[in-house]
């Protein structure tokens, strides 16, 4: 067992109640608050360099140890800590919910088929399963099992393959329109959240005017050009997206991916949010075949946890054969004139990805 973190308070309470004895603690370097310095010293000290005082050189007040657990290096050595010291559970213990460490660390758990435990007191922001022992959860790193999961994977490329060969003969057509329509670049890319923390880009083809992006949920859409609504109310602005299925960044079910900006913003207002990146993020899901955007974050956070859930290779298809009634209607809404251009007509995808040109 590893306890890795960057709360000295998080790591002690950690290591204290860990089921079995850590054979060491992963942390940025930490500062023993408990020793006293004077003010002029407190201004001087550097905690990587011894500190000189009237009495000689005083050594450096840097935590090396945590209630008899040795601190065996920084959060950049864990890797190499994890093959080295044959680690099979890992105890976080972070203060901050950080894309970089906190996710970052349960990507590499997730890799190299580590358990992760996290106290139950600190455990908001990630998906758990059942008590693992004592104060402990269990993070939920594989949500599907292995033959879930390779279904899954399967019916991706199947549909992502012929979903390309159908509509390849339409994209020169949409580049057209678009060029003739306004000024700018043909596609446009998104920087979104991936599974556990991690980033991607999402590229779709351009539908709203240069610069017209805002990450507050719901903004901008009286920047959809013409044929930006054409290619919205009729899905095709996705089709780009297809090839980060094809790579597996993407699933064709799952949460929607959200504009990393956007969700800064969504999860200093709701402290579970992150909860949703445990799978990977779909070009459709519940909350899109239900017409429930990010401006519902609430609502849209329930049905995505929904689907964590309930999911399943029958759900996955009930989901997309929803999802593709919905494309039939709207693209007979278009064709027939009953689609005015204004804010109640907005589909579920407009108004999910309303910040994207």
């Amino acid at each position: 067992m590893l306890v890795i973190g960057n709360n000295p308070g998080h790591i002690r309470a950690a290591i204290q109640s860990a089921p079995t004895a850590p054979v060491g603690f992963l942390s940025p370097a930490l500062v023993d608050q408990s020793v006293e310095m004077t003010h002029s010293e407190e201004e001087t000290s550097d905690p990587t360099t011894p500190v000189v005082t009237d009495g000689g050189v005083r050594t450096t007040n840097r935590l090396e140890g945590i209630s008899g657990t040795e601190r065996v290096g920084g959060l950049s050595q864990f890797p190499y800590v994890l093959r080295e010291s044959d680690i099979d559970t890992v105890v976080l213990a972070f203060e901050r919910y950080d894309r970089t460490e906190r996710f970052g660390t349960l990507r590499i758990c997730r890799e190299q088929n580590v358990n992760a435990l996290v106290r139950d007191s600190l455990a908001t922001q990630v998906l758990t399963t059942e008590n693992a022992t004592g104060e402990f959860l269990r993070v939920d790193l594989q949500p599907w099992p292995w033959y879930g999961r390779l279904a899954k994977r399967l019916f991706d490329l199947v549909f992502a393959t012929l979903a390309l060969v159908v509509t390849a003969p339409l994209l020169v057509l949409i580049a057209v329109a678009i060029k003739l329509d306004s000024p700018g670049p043909l596609l446009y890319g998104q920087r979104r959240t991936a599974r556990l923390g991690g980033t991607f880009s999402v590229w779709k083809f351009r539908s709203m005017l240069p610069e017209s992006e805002d990450a507050n949920p719901g903004c901008c859409r009286d920047r959809i050009t013409p044929v930006g609504h054409v290619l919205r109310k009729t899905h095709l602005d996705e089709i780009p997206q297809l090839l980060s299925i094809l790579t597996g960044e993407m699933s064709v079910v799952g949460p929607r991916p959200v504009w990393t900006e956007e969700e800064r913003l969504l999860r200093e207002d709701i402290d579970c949010w992150s909860k949703r990146w445990a799978v990977t993020p779909g070009l459709t899901g519940l909350a899109q075949i239900r017409d429930i955007d990010s401006t519902d974050a609430e609502e849209k956070l329930q049905c995505d946890l929904e689907y964590i859930e309930k999911q399943s290779m029958w759900f996955d298809l009930r989901i997309v054969a929803l999802q593709l009634w919905q494309v039939a209607t709207d693209s007979c809404d278009l064709l027939t004139g009953q689609d005015p251009q204004d804010e109640s007509s907005l589909s579920s995808n407009e108004q999910t990805d309303s910040t994207e040109q």
